[in-house]
């Protein structure tokens, strides 16, 4: 780079860029293919090929209560949505060697999925097009953070999410349950101790208790009591998850729970369908959030 400048007429300046750089090159950030899902973050589905696109959707979605889960092509696309219930779905529908007209299309139609809503962002001026099969919303690329949040902050508001208190002083125990439901819509809060347990419920009056019972200072038993003792908390349904083997009287004590779950179940699988049926009695279905094991059932 030089420049070339003459006082009172002005200053040019030249760059010169090689044809072929030998230098060190930047490494751009490209999502792993296998979803690691957040129970703490909204799941955004980004249908793009592009890997410097990807990688500024990721920038944009940092630090938001979102998290990106990218599909490269069409078929990765279709398998994600499969696999969980995105909030929104963003699209390119030019992918490499694929229009993804036809996915957008199977989405609406789908009663399954078409209540998601999809944005479509591209190059391709075809806005009219992107609407009249079904899109939600059109960008032409570069797309905007701000207008990108704003569609996905009114996509969340109308998206139900089930608030869920899970009560256990095992940190490790939370992070299973969490990581265990962490494809569906659940949003929830954590907490360590049974004296506080009680008072979240009161204050926060979420959908649902997942309830520890061997816990520091008051036990889960005394938390159920409680909880069903007052009025204002006592038509939440509770869940208990423990591992605590528990005598014939102990069960009856616990005859106001929804649900007693074993935490020494033999599979992740048989432990899930056990969450399954409760959170179906406590009139919270998993029926339009169906898992792996469901879809290919």
């Amino acid at each position: 780079m030089h420049v070339k400048s003459e006082p009172g007429v002005g200053s040019t300046f030249y760059a010169t860029i090689p044809i072929r750089f030998g230098g060190p090159t930047t490494v751009s950030y490209a999502p792993d293919e296998k979803h690691a899902f957040n129970a703490d973050k909204i799941p955004v589905l980004v249908v793009e090929d592009n890997r410097e696109a990807l990688f500024i959707y990721e920038e944009y979605l940092n630090h938001s209560s979102y998290q990106l889960v990218a599909a490269r092509d069409l078929k990765e696309a279709r398998r994600a949505l499969k696999e969980f219930r995105p909030s929104a779905v963003v699209l390119d529908v030019l992918l490499e060697g694929e229009h993804s007209w036809d996915l957008l299309q199977d989405i609406k139609n789908d009663p399954e999925t078409a209540d998601i809503p999809v944005f479509v962002v591209t190059v391709v001026d075809n806005k009219e097009k992107a609407l009249a099969l079904g899109a939600d919303a059109f960008h032409a690329k570069p797309v905007e953070r701000k207008w990108l949040i704003e569609k996905l902050d009114a996509a969340a508001r109308g998206t139900s999410r089930h608030h869920i208190l899970l009560v256990d002083d095992d940190e490790v125990s939370r992070y299973l349950v969490k990581n265990m439901l962490s494809q569906y819509h659940f949003r929830f809060t954590e907490v360590a101790e049974g004296q506080d347990a009680f008072r979240t419920a009161a204050q926060e009056h979420p959908d649902l208790v997942i309830l520890d019972l061997v816990m520091p200072g008051i036990s889960g038993f005394e938390v159920l009591r409680k909880l069903q003792a007052s009025e204002n908390t006592s038509s939440i349904p509770v869940i208990v998850h423990t591992s605590k083997h528990l005598s014939a009287e102990e069960k009856k004590n616990l005859g106001q729970a929804i649900a007693i779950i074993s935490k020494d179940a033999n599979s992740r699988e048989l432990s899930l369908e056990h969450f399954q049926a409760a959170f179906k009695k406590a009139g919270i279905p998993f029926s339009s959030l169906r898992t792996n094991q469901e879809q290919h059932a």
